[in-house]
């Protein structure tokens, strides 16, 4: 929608809430969850979506639980990094935790787990490529000595993501220097 709706969040925030837990797993109401989930993927949501959609992150798969994660990297604030670092490392969560890993860069730069956090995921190649992003971003010195060997990677997208990491570490170290 166009214009903002900021009288349906607390509505939706109950009803994402509430809907896994009165109604059986279905295709139906993985639609209507979706359609939940994607109308409190906005900023105006935040942060108060945001613990209601870590909660429901678990109860879901697939394609669904990636939308989750998008929402949550969307309405999430600093108070969930820890929730949030948890989830990025439980790999039962597949490809679905490449938007948590995003959600880092925003919310948990001052959490003391982060970095440790994203180097692990490097040699996680289901998020190695967000988590070369985000670590260029927040700690560029040592993100260029960590993501350098993946420049040689057999997986040609994370060989490029490693090129594309470098090369923005490298440009955030000379922004700094200015």
């Amino acid at each position: 929608m166009r214009a903002p709706y900021p009288e349906a969040i607390p509505v939706l925030i109950r009803w994402a809430a509430e809907l896994p837990e009165t109604e059986p797993p279905s295709a139906e109401r993985d639609r209507l969850l979706e359609g939940i989930v994607r109308a409190l993927s906005v900023p105006e949501a935040r942060p108060a979506a945001a613990s209601v959609l870590i909660d429901l992150f678990p109860k879901t798969s697939g394609p669904l639980q990636w939308i989750v994660g998008s929402a949550i990297e969307v309405t999430a604030s600093p108070s969930e990094s820890d929730r949030i670092l948890d989830l990025i490392e439980n790999k039962h969560y597949g490809s679905s935790r490449q938007m948590l890993v995003l959600a880092v860069r925003r919310i948990a730069k001052s959490n003391p787990r982060t970095l440790e956090v994203l180097r692990r995921c490097l040699d996680d190649d289901t998020v190695a490529l967000q988590a070369m992003t985000v670590l260029a971003s927040l700690d560029p010195h040592s993100a260029i000595e960590l993501i350098e060997p993946k420049q040689r990677h057999s997986d040609p997208a994370i060989a490029a993501a490693a090129k594309k990491a470098i090369k923005a570490a490298y440009g955030k170290i000379a922004k700094r220097e200015e």
